[in-house]
């Protein structure tokens, strides 16, 4: 498309980033292609066109541009001679190129072939008769015949030239020449014409030519192919030319050894002839035919020819062999352009394109990889696209190999390529060639055994005849990998040479058995069925005795056959068992180093070792291991390898992982391998092919040790620096990087090996063996298949053994259903237990097959379900077993603790009159301990009372004391200050002042006599002054002064002192101190001293007086404190008392309370023993029931655990089929198990229901087993949950965990996976239909311990896993199948709703609404209940628990006693709740009954929406989708408004829910199915309300196939078929037992009533007077539809009516409010799908609603990348804001919209927000989008008056009714005219010619018109006469342009030209208009409505019948019949496909 405006006028090309750029003048484009099979009629129409025939260029013109180069052109010229440029007759040529003797012979030649070349000459002959045959590989094109044919004649010419050059002397002479040339051409004819063809046709042309030509021929009848010419000119037979050889005994089955035969010497010499030209050819035939040897072989004699392999695949590209190229050749710059160059000088590189027809097709048919090579032939060379070079190619030659294109995958060769291509076709060897080739192996062999070597010829004979065999009998038809080519001969002969390596000798047993073994290894190890591998077994055996007849074949033949070197050194037969013993020791330590999965040893297990181990010791030893996911492909590859000392290599895939990380790891296996010399075993699974290039690299390594360009640039540097050490620690000097890369190849040759794992499942083996031929060419097949039953019985032996399954008294019944076929008879328990488990797995087998031809989806089952099931079994069997055991401990001690509670009692009674005679004794001396006390305590008292006198006396004292003492410190006070003042001042006298003194020899007088006087005062005598000066230096002096006593003052000194020196005036301080300064305080202070003395003297009788009061205090105070101490000894003495006497009272007290316990607890032991009566009785009973579960746990854990291993992913139905199948083989097997076994209360308690419950669960059956699975899982859950209540659920449950929920497509998954591994949450991962493969070694939980830690890998890194991990992972899509190997690695868990759980959804809907009050008191009840149940288990089990854990005596134990008091207590309390519940219950239950019919009904009516997707894949809808109708007719239903009875209202919410329902789910419909969906629900609401039962009349429409009975009467007017009907109907419902005698007698008026409309059958079936209505409607219906099946819809759409009334369906044709669904129904994060059919576009609707509604509305349009990302962010940014968007044509990037739809479901948007989606309708739409969606479809309406309301409803009110006046009417006529219009196309070809677009926006234009127009004319007044509008410019606009626009055929314009004329024109304003004028087939007119509003017409519109005849439209009536018909039938089918699923549904619901 892009190119029409490039060859337009305009010259643009228009770039994806929207720039346009122009092509300048001097540009001319021209093409030049094979067909216009892809080209457009715009781009043809816009080029100019010649055609060349292939008459253009006739044979002669051929020939003679051959001849004229043949003689003009050297030949070894090679680019003039195949130049482009012909050479005409009259070209001159050089004088030097005419003299040389090469061009003379070139001429010679010339001129003997010319006249072979003539029209009537051989070539042309032989030509036709080739062209004619069929039997080409390919193809045959005169074109490739010739240009082959010119080779060989070149090959020719160089052949006479070489032998001249070598007899320079003897050069070959012109009669030799003519002798030899024309047989020459003969030879040539034959390899050219039929190279590439067949033995026998090659022999046919031989014969043609022998006839047709007069050339001498090989003399006898041979066939000419085995010929070939001789220079001497005579022929030479091929077989003379074949060398006889014997190969080395080490060189047998090496890849290089070719054993010449008559085949490889013809082929090689004609591969020669070719090669030589340097020209491309294609080697053809059937796999291991020895195209690839062949051709090597024939490089291998040329020197100059380096070969680079390429496998071809499916994907290849031109960048393989650009790849290719950088890696072998140079670019060089030259004057001529760029040359590219083999890097090897002088060297040709063959670049050898191996399955060269593999790569795919694209859509324009071309092989992109193909086309390339042939550019390069044609043109010799490229455009490099990194700078646009051309690239001109040197010395390189393409080769090709392929197999025939009729095989699977290969596609046919474009003859553009071809007619380059000589073709040799290259078929398996014969009998003959193949003993050849063999023989001279096997002598070679044999010659390392001399005994053996007589048995050469026996033995090839023997592998010859068993291979022919093998081959016929297997072939690719039988099975796609049933590939057997003399490459198995190769392997067989390596595998026999190997074993023979090692022996000295060997008996021919011993070769025969070698011989069987590798036999076997090669032809039985791929095979699927037994009956294959039984007739490869018995034919082996065959051919052994025939060919060695003298061997003991018992001893040779006998099975196992096993060969291994590991229990010795050589490879050896080794036996079973110890081999068995041996692999189980080396299993111990694998699983401690590598691998913790316990294997099991059976028989097929070591096969598959053994056979892994054969592969891993050969070089190139490849595997492709195919086997069902599970049965142990990988474990088991691992095992072998660790065994062999390999390193394991496993690339770790994820959602992200590309090309380029493939690439990467690929580099890393490569240098491993071919550097470094490790030993590696890549295993690859078929889940990492995320891409087809993976196959490709793989098929390229594998093929040839190499992927070219997987190294470049840098890489391949260092790649060559890291050969180079490993070449030189091999001990190699390699010097050239050539070299350096073949060591390196050859070394990974030698060390890798590839296992390829693959499913066998569906067509995926079938694809890759077609498209990935080298998997299957290069690999050793090995068939793991599924486990056989052997297998299985093995494991459960196995798993099981230290399980107590053994029952001594069990015997096997007769009849015991074997689901092994090895069970030994009779079985024991134990083998009919694991008899069972094989059983259990085949029945999941079994089912799915039944599920697969029902069309249904199914799931893989694979080993690793069996496997979790024994592992669920052993769980299981051990929980439950210790389970019953506990219980029953508890229930025994608790017994055994009542019954010795009785002996105590009966021992307690003797103790109580001990104690009674203890009791008195200590009470005795308690009294006497009491008397004594009361004695001291008086004598207390009295010494109280005496003392208390005594403190009285001794108070008064004390205060007269006080009194006294306070005068005598007033007194003193008063001269106290004058002495402190003084002692300050002496403190005060500076030393200096007192040295002074001191120091004075004769002092003044003062001084003197103070000094005198301080002495006398302190006692001295001496008044002299030496004396005083002597006291002066006295150190503390001064502190004696102040610390002078005054009270030591006498009298006689005070009076002394006074009359000596104060007496003395001048005795002053002031005058002492002018003396002295030292003296003057000395002074001061003597003066004060004696002041105070005299003081003291005047208070000293006080002083007295008070001294004595003291004294006879004191005394009082002593006898006080006597009285005190005499009374503490009372009260001590007291306490003492009372001590004793409490001692003795509590002891006595403890007498008493023992003596009361035992008394109580002799009478509560009465009481408990009564009590416990009751437990007694039931644990008693419970202790016997105990051994009966003992007896049925076996059983009972057998069901268990088979249903949670199996069951999940099934829907309810097929559970409990499921079960009951288990039951009844168990039944049969006479194994026992609870018959009433209840899988949900056995597999879980009540307090986990209760908590489920809590957790928002719904409260089914199907839910809480799904509980159970996500509890009890060993392999992770994958939840599938399209209503979203099972993640609400998980989430609830593990919310104290922190669960994490995430998606597969969070871009933060694998961060939250990595958080949720190291710290143990749960994480729960939805979306998993986009399963992301890093997951798998979760999945799989492959840990590492290593130093503690349990590691994980992650991708590229490895995470600490946390024990505590669980992951959940979900989808939302119900209908995803999952692949294989995910299926085998979860358990699933199936969420869809049931019925049941739909139903008490519903009914609780409508209590909650209806009966608020009733709802409240059930849902308090049922949580009641169920806490009573628990609340009374706890207790009992509290009380066991107590029981068990009281030590000694429960009598001592409050415990016990408490537990059972309140036991008693609440049990008490719990009866009369549940008493009063049940009366509550009772009525709760009555209310519930009212409402059950609606629930079911509700049921019926969701599970009907979900079948309708089998009408078509549309029609998906969410629980929610019918939840949310539902809630709105019970909750917000405007019709229930003041409407009270219960009945009433049930009456109206059912008539209104069908309705909604009805309304809802059919405006997504096509019109066409809607009816379908109203029949449905008629028959849903009739089952359900039970006023009718028509199930047998409905059933009957539905199957009532007539044409089953022959030659029955005719009868007249009535065709077969009607006569058929009648009859059938007759005899298979009784009221019409008489249907056929009434029509006979009344055909006429039966006749005549069936040609009225609409149809009104006459009552003529029994019991029809009186009929209620809607039987009546059925029985009518049933009349038509026998006798005018085109009418049924109308007797249909009555029944309808007459079941749920006149407006039921007329509800879903009425106007569509979109506004009010966009406000009122969608939530913002529910798209609105507008699903239009094709040429229909709704986005206006959207647009004129977000006009009209003032609504901002975002449009764009999806389909480029661009649109994604405008999209999203539209989304994102609307959904804040609360705005609208619109996404058109969504159906373009189906891709995109799933990721939309999780977007969705995740948003939180703004409530305003909306977003619409247009599309066609299409089944690329994701189901998750529309059950997640409100689908509203648009199509043009079906009948004239659906059409004309959908019309008028479609066009606003206003707009219709704006003056002038004229303008409704107008309106109308568009209406009618866009009816016809529309409604014809329904009659193409009758109608239309062929179906034009016409739709709504061609409406809205004529309407836009008509306004315009009608506007322009009226100028505002309000009405317009007729006349005035211009009815022509109307006309011409809608006929030409308007509607006539889409119009390309003339005789369609003439017909639209009429409609307008008829329908606009004036005369439509007059009454009596006639609209139609024939309305049936009685006549009748219709006129145009009168009225000029809108309203006028629509009731008109109401009123038109709902059946039109086609003469409406102005068409034949009969033109309806036929396409009624076919609609009638296809209404009949759709139904019936929805009745056969609901009535499944129905039947296990039942």
């Amino acid at each position: 498309e892009n190119l029409n405006s490039v060859l337009d006028d305009n010259k643009l090309l228009t770039l994806p980033n929207g720039e346009r750029l122009s092509i300048p003048p001097n540009v001319r484009i021209m093409f030049e292609v094979q067909d216009l099979k892809y080209a457009t009629l715009a781009t043809v129409s816009r080029c100019g066109m010649i055609w060349f025939s292939e008459d253009c260029l006739n044979l002669e013109m051929l020939f003679s541009n051959y001849l004229n180069r043949l003689r003009y052109i050297s030949i070894d010229d090679t680019e003039r001679f195949y130049g482009i440029h012909c050479i005409s007759n009259t070209s001159v040529t050089t004088k030097e190129n005419e003299e040389t003797p090469d061009m003379v012979v070139q001429q010679q030649v010339a001129d003997i072939i010319s006249e072979h070349f003539q029209p009537d000459g051989i070539v042309v002959k032989a030509l036709e008769w080739a062209l004619k045959k069929d039997g080409h590989i390919m193809d045959l094109t005169r074109m490739r015949a010739l240009g082959s044919l010119f080779s060989m004649l070149n090959e020719c010419v160089r052949r006479i030239i070489t032998y001249n050059n070598n007899h320079s002397d003897f050069p070959l002479t012109s009669e030799a020449m003519e002798q030899y040339v024309p047989k020459f051409i003969v030879y040539s004819i034959i390899w050219a014409f039929t190279g590439d063809a067949k033995l026998s046709i090659r022999n046919e042309l031989g014969d043609f030519l022998r006839s047709a030509s007069t050339i001498g021929m090989p003399p006898g009848n041979q066939p000419l192919i085995d010929f070939e010419p001789t220079l001497e000119g005579g022929w030479n037979s091929w077989n003379s030319k074949v060398p006889p050889i014997e190969v080395e005994t080490h060189k047998v089955g090496k890849p290089d050894v070719v054993v010449p035969t008559l085949d490889t010497v013809r082929h090689e010499n004609i591969l020669y002839s070719w090669l030589a030209e340097h020209k491309p050819m294609v080697l053809c035939g059937p796999p291991g035919s020895g195209k690839t040897m062949t051709l090597f072989s024939a490089l291998r004699i040329l020197p100059d020819m380096e070969v680079a392999g390429l496998n071809f695949s499916c994907a290849t590209s031109p960048e393989l062999l650009l790849k290719t190229f950088d890696q072998y050749c140079e670019y060089r710059k030259t004057p001529n352009g760029i040359v590219m160059s083999p890097i090897a000088l002088n060297k040709w590189l063959i670049l050898f394109c191996d399955e060269i027809n593999l790569p795919d097709e694209d859509k324009y048919g071309t092989q992109r990889v193909i086309s390339f090579i042939r550019q390069m032939v044609e043109h010799n060379g490229f455009f490099r696209t990194s700078d646009q070079q051309w690239v001109k190619l040197e010395r390189i030659q393409f080769v090709g190999a392929c197999n025939p294109p009729t095989d699977p995958g290969r596609k046919p060769l474009s003859q553009r390529f071809l007619r380059h291509v000589p073709i040799v076709y290259v078929d398996y060897p014969g009998a003959a060639s193949l003993k050849q080739i063999y023989g001279t192996f096997n002598r070679a062999m044999l010659r390392m055994v001399p005994s053996l070597q007589g048995y050469a010829e026996p033995l090839t004979d023997a592998m010859v005849e068993f291979f022919m065999m093998t081959q016929e009998n297997f072939t690719q038809d039988v099975q796609p990998h049933y590939v057997y080519s003399p490459r198995e001969m190769t392997r067989w002969v390596r595998g026999i040479a190997e074993a023979l390596r090692a022996v000295e000798s060997l008996p021919v047993e011993g070769l025969v058995r070698i011989w069987a073994h590798e036999a076997l290894r090669l032809f039985q190890d791929r095979l699927i069925h037994d009956d294959e591998r039984k007739w490869t077994n018995d034919n082996i055996d065959l051919t052994a005795k025939k060919h060695f007849p003298s061997c003991e074949h018992e001893e040779a033949l006998k099975r196992p056959i096993l060969y291994s070197n590991w229990l010795c050194k050589d490879y050896s037969p080794v036996d079973q068992e110890e081999l068995r013993e041996y692999v189980k020791a080396r299993l111990k330590v694998f699983y401690e180093e590598e691998l913790d999965v316990p294997l099991v040893l059976f028989d097929e297990v070591l096969e598959h070792v053994l056979r892994i181990d054969r592969i891993f010791k050969q070089p190139q030893g490849h595997l492709l291991l195919i086997g069902v996911s599970g049965a142990g492909k990988t474990t088991l590859s691992r095992f072998v390898a660790w065994m062999n000392g390999l390193h394991v290599y496993q690339i770790k895939v994820h959602n992200k992982y590309t090309m380029e990380d493939f690439d990467e790891d690929l580099r890393t296996v490569l240098r491993r391998s071919g550097c470094k010399g490790d030993k590696i075993v890549f295993i690859m699974d078929e889940s990492n092919v995320l891409d087809s290039g993976f196959l490709e690299r793989m098929n390229t390594l594998l093929a040839n040790g190499e992927v070219p360009g997987l190294f470049e640039g840098d890489e391949y540097t260092t790649l060559c620096t890291q050969i180079k050490e490993g070449a030189a620690k091999a001990g190699l000097m390699l010097d050239s990087n050539d070299e350096l890369y073949k060591w390196f190849t050859h070394e990974v040759m030698l060390n890798l090996h590839i296992v390829f794992t693959m499913n066998p499942s569906g067509d995926g083996l079938k694809d890759k063996c077609s498209t990935s031929p080298a998997l299957f060419n290069r690999c050793v097949l090995n068939w793991f298949g599924d486990w056989s039953n052997g297998a299985l019985y093995s494991v459960g032996q196995e798993f099981t053994i230290k399980i107590d399954l053994d029952k001594v008294n069990y015997k096997a019944p007769d009849f015991i259903p074997i689901a092994y076929e090895g069970l030994p008879k009779p079985p024991t328990h134990r083998q009919a237990i694991v008899n069972a488990f094989v059983f259990i797995h085949q029945t999941m087998h079994m089912l799915n097959t039944r599920l697969s031809k029902r069309g249904q989806k199914v799931t893989a089952i694979t080993p690793r379900h069996y496997l979790d099931f024994i592992q669920h079994y052993v769980t299981l069997y051990n929980e439950k077993r210790s389970d019953l055991e506990e219980q029953q401990l508890h229930l025994n001690v608790g017994l055994n603790k009542i019954s010795d509670t009785v002996k105590q009692v009966e021992e307690l009674q003797k103790s109580l009159a001990t104690k009674q005679k203890e009791l008195d004794e200590k009470n005795e001396l308690a009294n006497q301990k009491l008397k004594q006390m009361m004695e001291d305590q008086n004598k207390a008292e009295q010494q109280k009372a005496a003392s208390k006198d005594v403190r009285e006396k001794l108070t008064i004292q004390k205060q007269a004391i006080k009194e006294r003492t306070e005068k005598v410190m007033k007194d003193l006070a008063e001269v106290e200050p004058a002495v402190k003042d003084a002692e300050n001042a002496v403190k005060n006298i500076k030393r200096q002042h007192l040295v002074e003194l001191r120091s004075l020899g004769n002092p003044p007088v003062l001084v003197k006599l103070t000094m005198e006087c301080v002495c006398s005062l302190m006692g001295e005598k001496s008044t002299d002054w030496k004396s005083i000066r002597q006291v002066l230096m006295n150190a503390d002096f001064i502190t004696n002064v102040v610390h002078f006593n005054t009270e030591g003052l006498t009298d006689k000194i005070r009076t002394y002192v006074k009359n000596t020196y104060f007496s003395q005036p001048e005795f002053t301080f002031e005058k002492v101190n002018k003396a002295s300064q030292a003296c003057g305080p000395l002074c001061l202070w003597a003066k004060a001293q004696v002041s105070y003395s005299d003081m003291l003297a005047s208070v000293d009788p006080l002083r007295r007086e008070v001294a004595k009061l003291e004294k006879e205090a004191k005394e009082t105070e002593d006898s006080v404190k006597d009285v005190i101490a005499l009374i503490a000894q009372l009260e001590k003495r007291i306490e003492q008392y009372k001590e004793e006497y409490k001692v003795l009272i509590s002891e006595a007290e403890g007498i008493k309370n023992e003596y009361n316990t035992v008394q109580s607890k002799v009478q509560r032991a009465g009481a408990l023993i009564r009590s416990l009566s009751h437990e007694h009785d039931r644990w008693s009973q419970s202790s016997t029931t105990f051994q009966d579960q003992m007896e049925t746990l076996i059983g009972d854990v057998l069901l268990s655990g088979a249903f949670l291993a199996y069951a999940g992913y099934f829907d309810q139905q097929l559970r409990d089929t499921l079960f009951s199948t288990w039951c009844s083989h168990l039944v049969q097997a006479g194994i026992s198990f609870r018959q009433d076994i209840a899988r949900t209360e056995y597999l879980s308690n009540a307090d986990e229901r209760l908590q489920w419950t809590a957790n928002s669960l719904p409260a089914d059956d199907l839910c809480t087993e799904n509980a159970i699975m996500l509890k009890r899982f060993n392999r992770y859950p994958l939840i599938i949950d399209p209503s979203g209540q099972a993640t609400e659920f998980v989430l609830n449950e593990y919310k104290d965990r922190k669960i994490t929920k995430s998606s597969f497509l969070d871009d933060s998954f694998r961060k939250n996976l990595e958080s949720a591994l190291r710290f143990g949450n749960p994480i729960l991962v939805q979306d998993c239909e986009n399963y992301d493969a890093i997951l798998n070694p979760v999945l799989n939980r492959e840990l590492r311990r290593t130093g503690g830690r349990v590691l994980i890998t992650i991708g590229d890194q490895d995470i600490d896993f946390s024990p505590s991990f669980n992951i959940f992972l979900s989808t939302r899509d119900p209908s995803v199948e999952f692949p294989p190997d995910l299926c085998s690695r979860v358990t699933f868990v199936n969420f869809t709703v049931t019925r049941s759980s739909l139903q008490s959804q519903c009914a609780n809907c409508v209590l909650k609404s209806e009966r608020p009050d009733v709802d409240k008191k059930r849902s308090d009840l049922l949580k009641l209940q169920g806490e009573f149940a628990v609340r009374l288990r706890h207790l009992e089990k509290a009380l066991l628990t107590a029981l068990n854990e009281a030590k000694g005596s429960i009598l001592e134990d409050e415990k016990v006693i408490g537990t059972l008091e309140t036991l008693k207590k609440e049990a008490a309390d719990v009866q009369q709740k549940v008493e009063e519940t049940d009366v509550v219950m009772a009525e709760v239950e009555s209310v519930t009954n009212i409402y059950r019919p609606l629930s079911i009904q509700c049921s019926g009516i969701f599970f009907a929406m979900e079948t309708l997707n089998q009408v078509h894949y549309l029609y998906q809808y969410s629980l929610q989708f019918f939840l949310d109708m539902f809630e709105t007719v019970v909750k917000t239903n405007p019709n229930l408004n003041g409407v009270t009875g219960t009945q009433e209202r049930l009456r109206i919410i059912t008539k209104d829910l069908f309705q909604k329902a009805y309304t809802c789910i059919a405006r997504g419909m096509l019109q066409e199915d809607r009816l379908i969906l109203a029949n449905v629900l008629s028959q849903i609401f009739l089952k359900t309300s039970g006023s009718v039962n028509l199930d047998e009349e409905f059933n009957y429409m539905l199957r009532s196939a007539s044409g089953l009975q022959k030659n029955l009467p005719g009868i007249k007017g009535f065709s077969e078929k009607q006569i058929q009907a009648m009859h059938t109907l007759a005899n298979t419902l009784e009221p019409f037992k008489n249907f056929v005698d009434y029509v006979s007698s009344n055909k006429d008026s039966v006749l005549q009533n069936l040609n009225t409309v609409p149809v009104e059958p006459v009552l003529c079936w029994e019991g029809a007077e009186g009929q209620d209505p809607i039987t009546q409607a059925m029985y009518k219906m049933l009349y038509v539809h026998t006798l005018r099946p085109d009418k049924v819809f109308g007797a249909c759409s009555r029944f309808i009516t007459s079941v749920f009334g006149d407006d039921f369906l007329h509800a879903a044709d009425s106007p569509l409010d979109l506004y009010k669904i966009t406000k009122e129904e969608v939530k913002p994060n529910m798209p609105v799908l507008l699903c239009c059919v094709t040429g229909y576009d709704a986005s206006g609707r959207v647009e004129d609603m977000a006009t009209n509604y003032k609504q901002s509305l975002s449009n764009i349009a999806i389909g480029s990348a661009e649109g994604f990302s405008l999209a999203e962010k539209a989304i994102n940014s609307a959904s804040k804001n609360g705005k609208w968007v619109m996404l058109k044509n969504v159906h373009l990037a189906p891709a995109w919209l799933v990721q939309l739809e999780k977007k969705l479901h995740t948003l939180k948007a703004h409530p305003n927000f909306r977003l619409f989606l247009t599309l066609e309708i299409t089944p690329k739409i994701p189901v998750n989008l529309l059950r997640a969606g409100r689908i509203i479809t648009f199509e043009p309406p079906d009948g004239i008056k659906a059409n004309l309301l959908r019309t008028f409803n479609s066009i606003p009110s206003n707009r219709v009714n704006k003056a002038p006046n004229e303008r409704a009417r107008m309106y109308f006529l568009l209406a009618w005219f866009h009816a016809i219009v529309q409604e014809r196309l329904r009659y193409t070809p009758l109608g239309w010619s062929k179906k034009y677009e016409f739709n709504e926006s061609d409406l809205k234009c004529a309407c836009d018109t008509i306004d315009r127009w009608i506007d322009d004319t009226a100028k505002g007044r309000d009405n317009l006469p007729p006349n005035k509008i211009p009815w022509d410019a109307l006309c011409t606009l809608m006929s030409q342009s308007i509607y006539g626009g889409r119009i390309d055929n003339n005789f369609d314009q003439l017909l639209m030209n009429d409609f307008v004329k008829n329908i606009f024109q004036p005369s439509t304003f007059e009454s009596d208009f006639m609209l139609v004028e024939k309305l049936d087939e009685q006549g009748g007119k219709l006129t145009i409505p009168d009225g000029l509003r809108r309203e006028d017409f629509l009731r008109w519109m109401e009123k038109l019948p709902d059946d039109q005849t086609p003469s409406w439209l102005g068409l034949p009536n009969n033109a309806e019949t036929v396409i009624l018909q076919t609609k009638a039938k296809t209404f009949i089918q759709k139904l019936l496909k929805m009745q056969t699923v609901t009535e499944d549904e129905d039947l296990a619901y039942q």
